[in-house]
This record gives C-alpha cells, sequence and structure tokens, in this order.
C-alpha cells in the first residue's frame, strides 16, 4: 500500500477521477428539474446520468478523502495547528475566491446590481453556495478527525468502529442542524469520511476480509433493488428511506469500488486535479450551457456531452494560465506547487 503523498495509490486517483465527473455530471443534470438542464423528472437521461447514481456520487467523493488523509494522519495534537494552517490555505482561501466569482457571475447573469450583490453576498460564505458547502462542511470534518486521532479514538479498530456507529446514530436522527458553515452535513461527511479512513487504516479487517465482501455485495444488490423498486413503484415513499439508502448503497458500494479499483491512465490524471476541477467546473458548465443556447443548440445529448467536457476541463485551462505566479495558484487552486502532467 502507497502511504507517501510523492506515490499516489493510481487505483484511489482513477476512483477520484470518477468521482469528479459524476459530480460535474450532477451537476449539468441538475438536482431538480428546475436546475441544471431542466429535465422533467420522468426523463431517462436524468434516470441514468442522475437518480441511479445518487447514493454513490457524494459518498464516493467523501470516503476517498477520508481514505487519502488515513495516508498522512494526525499522530498528536501537537501537528493539529500545522495541519488545520495547511487545510486553510488549501480548502479555505479557494473556496473564497471560487464562491465569490461564481455567486457574482451568476447574480449578474440575472440581471441584479452591484450593490444587490453586495448586500446578499455574505450568504456565500455562512450558508454555502450551489457546491462550495462541500468544501466547508469537509474542513470542519477534518477539525473534527484530527481531534479523534490526536486522542486516538480512531486509530484502534474496535474504537473506530464505535465511533462510526455513533456517527451513523446521530445520521440517522436526523436533526435539525443549523446551515451556519454546513453544519447540517457533518453527519453525513463525517459518517463517510471516517468509513474511507477506516477502509485504508484497517484493511486486513475490512477490505481483506473476504467474508465481508460478500455480505457487502449481497447488501449492495439489496439495496439496490428496493431503492430501483420504490423509484418505480412507490416513488412517493422513496423520500423517507433516503437515509436507510445512503446507508446501504453508499456504504457497500462505496466499499466495493474501493476493493475492485480500476487503474485507468486518463481518470488518474482527472484524480490528481479533483479539486480544482471541484471549484470552477461550475464556470464551465454555465458558460458552455449559455454558449449553446446562443447557438439554439437544444439537444439534450449535446448539452450533456459538451457541458461535461467544458466542466472537466475549463478549470484546468484555469491552472494553466495562473501556473506562471505561485502566489496566484496559491490563492485560486490552494497549491503553489502542483504542475499540470
Amino acid at each position: 500500500m502507497i502511504t507517501t503523498a510523492s506515490k499516489r495509490d493510481q487505483g484511489i486517483e482513477c476512483l477520484r477521477g470518477i468521482a469528479i465527473i459524476l459530480v460535474v455530471l450532477g451537476h449539468v443534470i441538475g438536482g431538480k428539474p428546475e436546475y441544471g438542464l431542466q429535465l422533467p423528472e420522468d426523463s431517462a437521461y436524468r434516470y441514468f446520468l442522475y437518480d441511479w447514481l445518487i447514493h454513490i456520487r457524494m459518498p464516493l467523493f467523501t470516503v476517498i478523502s477520508g481514505y487519502v488523509y488515513a495516508m498522512r494522519p494526525i499522530n498528536d495534537f501537537s501537528t493539529i495547528p500545522k495541519f488545520l494552517i495547511r487545510k486553510s490555505r488549501r480548502l479555505l482561501i479557494p473556496f473564497l475566491v471560487a464562491a465569490s466569482l461564481f455567486f457574482f457571475f451568476q447574480e449578474l447573469k440575472d440581471g441584479r446590481g452591484l450593490s444587490e450583490i453586495f448586500i446578499h453576498s455574505w450568504h456565500v460564505y455562512i450558508d454555502g453556495h450551489v457546491q462550495y458547502w462541500f468544501i466547508q462542511g469537509i474542513f470542519l470534518v477534518f477539525l473534527l478527525v484530527a481531534i479523534l486521532d490526536g486522542f486516538g479514538w480512531s486509530t484502534d479498530f474496535r474504537q473506530w468502529l464505535a465511533v462510526i456507529v455513533g456517527v451513523v446514530g446521530i445520521y440517522s436522527l436526523n436533526l435539525p442542524l443549523p446551515s451556519l458553515f454546513a453544519i447540517d452535513h457533518i453527519p453525513f461527511l463525517l459518517m463517510f469520511f471516517l468509513f474511507g479512513l477506516g477502509l485504508y487504516r484497517f484493511e486486513p479487517q475490512l477490505v481483506q476480509n473476504s467474508r465481508l465482501l460478500i455480505l457487502t455485495i449481497l447488501l449492495f444488490g439489496a439495496g439496490f433493488l428496493a431503492q430501483q423498486y420504490m423509484y418505480f413503484r412507490l416513488p412517493n415513499l422513496l423520500k423517507n428511506y433516503d437515509q436507510l439508502f445512503t446507508l446501504l448503497i453508499g456504504g457497500s458500494g462505496t466499499f466495493l469500488l474501493i476493493h475492485f479499483r480500476l487503474h485507468n491512465h486518463l481518470f488518474a490524471k482527472l484524480g490528481n486535479y479533483a479539486y480544482e476541477i471541484f471549484l470552477y467546473h461550475i464556470f464551465g458548465v454555465v458558460i458552455m450551457r449559455m454558449l449553446l443556447y446562443h447557438l439554439n443548440i437544444i439537444h439534450p445529448v449535446l448539452h450533456i456531452c459538451l457541458e461535461l467536457l467544458a466542466g472537466l476541463f475549463f478549470p484546468l485551462c484555469i491552472k494553466w494560465v495562473v501556473l506562471k505566479s505561485p502566489y496566484i495558484n496559491q490563492i485560486v487552486f490552494g497549491d503553489r506547487k502542483k504542475q499540470l502532467l
């Protein structure tokens, strides 16, 4: 198993590439009929490219975050301040830049004046905006896990299991948590982050356990079939079981993807720039959509393909431009040293 930052696990980078493709694709389609391409609920495109992947997309992205953290974890409390400073530079500074730019871009596109935009801009940094809630939430998760590791509560298998069971219990309660800095998403994020951490840290007990693998395959199959049955036969009740399916499909699905991870050079390259793409893909998607509508191109397949490509490669174009200045690269992407491969 590869444990250094300089030697990346190509299987994990490949999975991260797949995860970021699914995230971009999700924003192309839109979570609701009034978002994204504004496809109706019964659209085949919505079903195959969004709905049946809903319990895999963000769990996979979060599990990978926990898995990668476990490669270079916090060992004691003395390293936590330095760790948080590093994460602030990597996560929070680019978050402020990207979220601000998109908010202003979106508000100007909708015809609002600068004074009105400035008055309401504080919501972006407090409540999150579009996908940027994930960055706020994952920063808090890093803080919580660093504290857990500082106490040594997630370094022993039994202690880790007790902690993750507790977090699952909190998630299942569906408590009315505030949206302030994505606190309402913390149980979900922490649950899957700790799961990813455990898959790396306790690989012999989990990933290499053949009996657990068989059980996981059965759980995934049962969960997926039940979810599909309710989707087509009992759609009005599906929302009531959303958390159950997130646990069943998200947990078992990400376990299987980690266990059977592929090695694909292109996906691994995309995975290496997953955070850069996450930050700025929405710009590429929206700009391409506006261009296609301006050209009177309305076919969904063309929109999906071209917007997906724009969402993946527009951030890399920005990366190429700002690479000449390490300081601008730090502000825009949170990384002064990473080069385009």
